[in-house]
């Protein structure tokens, strides 16, 4: 079974980072390869784009609420990973501001 995806276009448009199952690809589009399935077998593909959009988003450390259900399911592993790594730093920052003033 082939299954064709474009990425989004909203906003300047999308990237498409999904490369498993992919027999053909271009930042835009891919086309991905399912061989194993069987008649009437449901599956679930999870396809991972990233924005081009060239605006910056603002939003508070502090708010868990936006970063994880909006902001996080958008993010590669990595970026995920470091996004938390800087809040935990930027609360170690602000723990440490109130105990040397």
């Amino acid at each position: 079974m082939l299954i064709d995806h474009d990425a989004n276009n909203d906003k300047n448009g999308y990237t498409i980072l999904t490369k498993d199952n992919s027999i053909k690809s271009t930042d835009y589009f891919s086309r991905y390869l399912f061989s194993d399935i069987k008649p009437a077998q449901k599956i679930e593909f999870n396809v991972t784009e990233r924005s081009l959009d060239d605006q910056k988003m603002k939003f508070s450390v502090s708010d868990s609420n936006f970063v994880n259900s909006k902001l996080l399911p958008y993010c590669s592993d990595e970026d995920s990973d470091l996004i938390l790594k800087c809040i935990k730093l930027n609360k170690q920052l602000g723990l440490y501001k109130k105990l040397v003033t």
